[in-house]
């Protein structure tokens, strides 16, 4: 009996612990990414989700909901897409409970294209590029602990004939730019990896 009951003792401080352990989990907010680009704004909404599902994926951090983030917006009437300033994302940041909040911007996006004359053929030339910067905030102290940048470019051909027309093969925006946000997002996650246990707090904060 004895042994049952020190057994349901250990299970329960196990259980104690872990809880106490997800408790400590950094809290990261992620707000739309102000697009500075003259491509689709579609895109700042976009960008954050992108990165809301990286940082989720790491495992490594807890992501505020994108619904109560977006419900706090509303509430409190502040610009849903881009242009928060560093002080309006703190007090977002405090209000949400979240430790860091992260300020995305777009400052390039687009597709360029070249076209190549060879006798009666065209050859086209697409390249669709994204350059992005990526702020994370201390809420409390309104330090930034982390700031990067990253471009990232995709690059198709298509060719047409007299008489016979293959189409174009413009290239989506969406692939650098989920390439630069895949990096961005990696890059942070490895700063909190060098300050201390990813699962915590970090000190540095």
């Amino acid at each position: 009996m004895r042994s049952i009951k020190l057994f349901l003792i250990f299970i329960l401080v196990i259980f104690l612990c872990n809880s106490a352990m997800a408790q400590q989990e950094l809290q990261v907010a992620v707000l739309d990414f102000e697009n500075q680009s003259s491509y689709s704004s579609k895109y700042s909404k976009k960008a954050a989700d992108w990165m809301i599902n990286e940082l989720t994926g790491s495992g490594k951090v807890t992501v505020v909901e994108r619904k109560r983030l977006d419900a706090l917006m509303l509430e409190q009437d502040f610009q849903a897409s881009g242009h928060v300033d560093p002080q309006t994302a703190i007090n977002i940041g405090k209000m949400i409970g979240a430790d860091v909040i992260v300020l995305g911007t777009i400052d390039k996006l687009g597709i360029s294209n070249k076209t190549i004359r060879v006798g009666d053929s065209k050859i086209k030339r697409y390249v669709s590029f994204a350059e992005v910067r990526v702020r994370v905030v201390n809420v409390q102290s309104g330090a930034i602990i982390f700031s990067d940048s990253d471009e990232a470019s995709l690059t198709t051909k298509s060719a047409s004939v007299p008489g016979f027309d293959m189409g174009s093969n413009a290239p989506s925006v969406d692939v650098p730019l989920k390439k630069t946000i895949k990096q961005l997002s990696k890059d942070f996650i490895n700063i909190l990896k060098n300050n201390g246990s990813s699962q915590k707090r970090p000190s540095v904060l």
